[in-house]
């Protein structure tokens, strides 16, 4: 049975293991600290979702702030009056409609 992607990360990062069954080596996973634990990712990945979703991000940031919405508030996209709003406003931000 396969391990969990997280305990072959800590592996390869501990050097118990020299690499993970997708290839990855030690300098190809991060760390980052969540909720004060620590959690390894694929540097790939993550800049590959950067690069993807950034664009949306940034759109969906905008648009709350034209919306006049906290940074952090939770605001499900297109679920409720707000999320409706919010969603309207970001793609027309992100598509450039007018």
């Amino acid at each position: 049975m396969p391990e969990h992607r997280q305990r072959q990360y800590t592996k390869v990062k501990n050097r118990t293991l020299d690499k993970t069954s997708g290839g990855l080596t030690s300098r190809n996973i991060g760390t980052r600290y969540v909720n004060g634990q620590k959690q390894y990712f694929s540097k790939k990945k993550s800049k590959l979702a950067k690069k993807n979703f950034g664009p949306w991000n940034k759109a969906v940031a905008k648009a709350k702030k034209n919306l006049g919405i906290k940074k952090h508030d939770m605001v499900l996209i297109n679920v409720g009056k707000k999320g409706i709003a919010l969603y309207k406003e970001a793609a027309s931000i992100y598509y450039d409609w007018d």
